[in-house]
């Protein structure tokens, strides 16, 4: 005798067949849509489904914890994102300045040399 846990569709379609025989078509497709198409063991249980939400609550709980994280993180690194381009541009105004005293140094003198 073949249990309904490991009935496999071979041993579905002979017992299809065998209670069509018996209780018409009609009567065995209706008494056949009651029995699952897969194996009792692979069917999940209403436990089953309520350990999966718990373990998905869980899950989605420690995600939003690191998205948390993670937001607190980048708003650091945008902040010294943000000090180091003003640090810099501070250091590109200084050269600039120097360059050009530099250069109107130089032409002072070219002109100075000139007229004189």
């Amino acid at each position: 005798m073949v249990s309904l846990m490991t009935a496999s569709e071979s041993r579905r379609h002979e017992l299809y067949n065998g209670l069509a025989l018996v209780i018409g078509p009609e009567l065995t497709e209706t008494l056949m849509s009651f029995l699952p198409p897969v194996p009792f063991i692979d069917l999940a249980t209403k436990d089953d489904i309520a350990g999966l939400r718990t373990e998905l609550r869980t899950e989605m709980t420690g995600l939003r914890t690191e998205m948390t994280e993670l937001r607190t993180e980048m708003t650091g690194f945008k902040a010294e994102v943000r000090s180091e381009l003003r640090d810099l541009g501070k250091r590109i105004d200084r050269i600039y300045l120097t360059l050009l005293a530099g250069f109107v140094s130089i032409t002072v003198a070219l002109v100075a040399g000139i007229i004189l």
